[in-house]
């Protein structure tokens, strides 16, 4: 692909996935370098060649700069799901046929971040690339990925950060030294680009055999935020039938905090009742209510009784 840098010279980039610190030219029938800061000289015809994931998956590959370590962040994509310390001596950069660049930069450009906390934002955009990746991190793992995956899309000028004061009214009134940063984009191709949701499907999903399934998707979430260390499963013992071998008993706890144990009698012993219900909701298929969608289309074409498109009292609250 060709396009002219800011001298006006020619230059045609053979792949932008090369494992290179920096990008190759071809001028004249010779290989040449292309520094990352002549790559990001026209970032805009850049983008247009080389499409909006493939512009954001270089620079997650790279984190293009002018020397300097890796960050945190990116050690923690490039060691994937190896248990080894985070210490770039020990962790490769990716290798040319790697897919994980351009997966990242589809999860970040489906995840719709306008508006929302930066910190928030951080730990979300973790915990959804962490999910499809299926890699097990700590807290502070978290924190360095999703600070790393920000950090991408702001030195993609995909976004910028805002404080709140400056641009909700409703933050006005807040002391002069008040700060709440949030993700902002005029961009309309940022704003249109199809959203990400790996919970819904066309198709029924597999029935649970553990908390986790084999995409990365949790069954259950803690009711409020904790350390990942603190957070209880349940048993796969409770996804699976099995046949009682007379000695199963079973502990309930009573309202005065006594325990209660028997013994199990049944000769088989099924999958626990509320992973029983889950299958049945998740068994049926979303339907839209036809009747209640043309009621819908009647309120909404009649000027007198369309709702306003925003209420003041909403547009106060933080996303």
């Amino acid at each position: 692909m060709d396009f002219e840098d800011t001298r006006g010279q020619k230059r045609t980039i053979v792949s932008p996935t090369l494992v290179l610190p920096e990008l190759w030219t071809i001028i004249g029938g010779m290989a040449q370098p292309y520094s990352f800061k002549e790559f990001f000289d026209n970032p805009e015809h850049l983008r247009s060649s080389l499409g909006l994931v493939g512009y954001l998956s270089y620079i997650v590959r790279y984190w293009p700069r002018n020397g300097g370590k890796r960050p945190k962040g990116l050690l923690v994509l490039q060691r994937g799901q190896r248990k080894i310390a985070l210490r770039a001596s020990l962790i490769p950069a990716f290798p040319e046929n790697s897919t994980v660049p351009k997966e990242v930069a589809e999860i970040l450009l489906g995840t719709q971040l306008h508006k929302k906390k930066v910190t928030a934002s951080c730990f979300e955009i973790a915990e959804v690339v962490a999910q499809h990746l299926k890699l097990d991190l700590s807290w502070d793992d978290d924190f360095a990925l999703g600070a790393y995956l920000i950090s991408c899309l702001l030195r993609a000028e995909l976004y910028e950060i805002k404080n709140r004061k400056g641009t909700d009214p409703s933050y006005d009134d807040l002391d002069v030294m008040a700060y709440e940063y949030e993700l902002r984009t005029d961009d309309q191709e940022i704003l249109d680009y199809p959203e990400l949701n790996t919970y819904t499907s066309h198709t029924p999903f597999p029935r649970w055999t553990d908390s986790v399934d084999d995409k990365g998707r949790k069954l259950i979430r803690p009711s409020q935020p904790q350390p990942k260390e603190n957070i209880s499963l349940p048993s796969f013992m409770e996804f699976e039938s099995r046949k009682n071998d007379s000695t199963a008993f079973r502990l309930v706890w009573t309202k005065d905090q006594h325990v209660q144990v028997w013994t199990d009698n049944r000769d088989t012993i099924t999958e626990t009742i509320w992973i029983k219900a889950i299958h049945k909701l998740e068994s049926n298929p979303y339907k839209m209510n036809q009747d209640l969608l043309k009621v819908i289309h009647k309120v909404w074409d009649n000027k007198k009784t369309r709702p306003k498109k925003t209420k003041a009292s909403l547009e106060k609250e933080p996303s």
